[in-house]
């Protein structure tokens, strides 16, 4: 397990304050688990948009978010509805979570 700590962007507004990766080699599969916890330094909501790869013949298992100790926990959802779902939610004021496969390796 690897843990890595101290990131900051220049304005300061959002941080990563700690990345941790847990890798186990289970028979012919690698099971990843990436913990990344991020604070925002200031006082305004803020939509963000975090980008990653997926290796090819990669799958996303499980995915949360913890946002002020509530936690998100994705489910599947046909893209329309989801889109739907996550801007109803954003207009009424709710943290919502989108988790969507843009392009053959980009999450």
């Amino acid at each position: 397990m690897q843990k890595w700590k101290g990131l900051e962007n220049s304005n300061g507004k959002i941080s990563l304050k700690t990345l941790k990766w847990d890798c186990r080699v289970e028979d012919l599969h690698c099971r990843l688990i990436s913990t990344q916890e991020y604070v925002n330094t200031s006082k305004e909501t803020i939509e963000a948009v975090y980008t990653f790869s997926l290796q090819r013949g990669a799958v996303v298992a499980d995915f949360c978010v913890v946002v002020n100790g509530r936690t998100l926990k994705a489910r599947i959802a046909p893209r329309s509805s989801a889109d739907e779902n996550y801007e109803s939610a954003r207009n009424s004021g709710d943290m919502p979570v989108l988790l969507e496969h843009a392009d053959e390796d980009i999450c």
